[in-house]
């Protein structure tokens, strides 16, 4: 009898969802701490087994937390009221394709789902700038200050992910400022069948992370 209810099982379970965060801390959390506001959101919600959701960081000199660290890059699972570290490597520009691409690739093979989510969490630039800024690296080493990943470093980062995972995204978000325009739907457009952004500048806290891991755990599809 149980093995003939397993198809049954089957049918009736939600989709999988792996939720990509592509967190570029900046001036946002060394001044004032609004990406561990956020990431302190995620904690506090809801969780979902069928839903995973893995963040990369950088692009700070300092986070208003003991966990992540402003020398490396770093790559973290959410496991109920922590994040656990999973890799740790040298630090990259978060303006680096090549690295959007490896957290994508990455994300893909470690959470395999039904459907993908990326989120880009930073300041936005707009069709002429791109997305986020990278801050000085601690003790004064300046590696890669000011440096964006404007919107061809996007497309070739999300096509090499594309080609090496084959991936597409139900949603690509971006928590960032004026990214609403037709160019960056454009570059999206092959990746992804949503896009949510704003047109307008955001206020510092950006999005309500506890209502969104909340909506997404309560029904994955």
């Amino acid at each position: 009898l149980l093995s003939l209810l397993a198809p049954v099982r089957a049918l009736c379970a939600g989709p999988t969802v792996t939720v990509l965060l592509y967190m570029n801390g900046s001036d946002l959390e060394s001044d004032g701490g609004a990406a561990t506001n956020n990431l302190k959101q995620i904690l506090a919600s809801r969780e979902n087994p069928d839903v995973t959701l893995l963040m990369q960081t950088g692009g700070t000199r300092s986070w208003d937390n003991d966990y992540v660290s402003p020398r490396h890059t770093q790559r973290f699972e959410r496991s109920g009221s922590r994040f656990d570290l999973v890799e740790e490597f040298s630090r990259v520009s978060v303006g680096s394709p090549d690295a959007l691409a490896e957290f994508i690739a990455w994300g893909v093979s470690y959470a395999p789902a039904d459907r993908y989510i990326l989120l880009f969490w930073n300041h936005g630039l707009g069709p002429i700038g791109g997305f986020g800024v990278d801050e000085f690296y601690p003790c004064g080493i300046d590696l890669y200050s000011g440096d964006t990943l404007t919107l061809s470093e996007m497309y070739a980062g999300l096509g090499k992910a594309r080609a090496a995972t084959g991936a597409h995204f139900d949603l690509i978000g971006f928590d960032c400022c004026l990214m609403a325009s037709l160019e960056v739907a454009q570059v999206c457009a092959r990746f992804g069948d949503v896009l949510v952004a704003s047109e307008e500048s955001e206020p510092e806290y950006g999005w309500d992370y506890g209502a969104l891991m909340n909506a997404l755990s309560k029904d994955p599809g």
